[in-house]
């Protein structure tokens, strides 16, 4: 039980001999910090389980799992260290940090390039330097009302990015952010003041090819801004869409393509009608269901809508779905 020792390198590590051979990792309920170093570049490394009582994953604790497809970061880490998960190009499909962490490291995700869809929560108050640089498998982010500042090279190279949205308490973006997400064209920025860019947020980014959804109120401002200026600003972006505040909403499947089912504590009894409304990334209403409530919640047919990040709002409920 407590804290695993730090090591300098996985050289050092007790087992380094054994290093190869170890394809699986469990660590004893109890223990409440990971390490450094203490899973590094354990290649073969295929499942790892982390009990509900570590609250510190250390630096460079699993970097360069290669093999490892997927992990669950437990509720009660509030601490991801830099490098944590540093070139774990394994990882694919979605990354959920849960609400208890308060503190990304730099570079904590960096390289993890099978990552598709990344959920940060609102507990983060700042994204740090390149803690998801070259992570190309991304197409949408969505940074929380929390966050207030994104530092340096904090989303490099994410190619595959399309869609970007902005919570409401961003106030400054370092230098090449965004640089390299050369398919970004979709933004959506909640706050009525324009961040401060450092050099380079958007080099190699067609800043023409971006439709900026900005606050109604916020248009001229963003007009005036330099390089938010280069892009096409529209009004009406909403707050609706910030999910992370409230997720009772459960949809399914998700990312989806034809049909989404919703489930939720909040929703009327069965046999009620109840109406949806689907909002997309700039907080614009797509489509507004009548909806009969079944055992099994309320099914969506979706298939009409194209490629993207939506948000459905029941009540004051709010979810989130992908469509491929």
């Amino acid at each position: 039980t407590g804290a695993m020792p730090d090591y300098t390198s996985p050289y050092d590590l007790p087992w380094i001999a054994d290093i190869t051979d170890i394809t699986t990792i469990v660590i004893q309920n109890g223990i409440t910090a990971i390490g450094t170093n203490a899973f590094s570049e354990h290649i073969n490394v295929t499942s790892a389980t982390i009990p509900n009582s570590v609250t510190t994953i250390g630096e460079r604790a699993f970097r360069a799992c290669i093999a490892l497809p997927s992990i669950t970061i437990p509720n009660s880490v509030t601490t991801i260290g830099n490098n944590a998960f540093a070139n774990c190009i394994g990882l694919t499909g979605a990354l959920t940090i849960p609400n208890s962490v308060t503190t990304l490291g730099t570079a904590a995700f960096l390289n993890c390039t099978g990552l598709t869809s990344l959920t940060i929560p609102n507990s983060v108050s700042s994204i740090e330097y390149l803690t998801f640089g070259n992570c190309k498998g991304l197409t949408s982010v969505t940074i929380p009302n929390s966050v207030t500042t994104i530092g340096e090279r904090a989303f490099l190279y994410c190619e595959g990015l399309t869609s970007l949205r902005l919570g409401t308490s961003l106030s400054a973006i370092g230098e090449s952010a965004f640089a390299g997400c050369s398919a970004l064209t979709s933004i959506s920025a909640l706050t009525t003041t324009p961040p401060t860019l450092g050099v380079d947020v958007f080099d190699d980014v067609t800043l023409s090819a971006i439709t900026l959804a900005v606050p109604t109120s916020a248009v001229a401002t963003y007009n005036a801004a330099d390089v938010w200026k280069e892009m096409n600003v529209v009004g009406g972006a909403s707050a609706i869409a910030d999910v992370q505040a409230n997720t009772r909403l459960q949809i399914f499947p998700n990312p989806a393509t034809d049909f989404v089912t919703i489930t939720s504590p909040s929703l009327p009894e069965k046999g009620d009608v109840n109406t949806v409304i689907i909002t997309d990334l700039q907080g614009r209403t797509v489509g507004n269901y009548e909806l009969q409530i079944t055992n099994y919640g309320a099914t969506i047919n979706v298939s009409a809508l194209p490629a993207g990040v939506y948000f459905v709002k029941v009540g004051d409920s709010v979810g989130k779905f992908i469509i491929n």
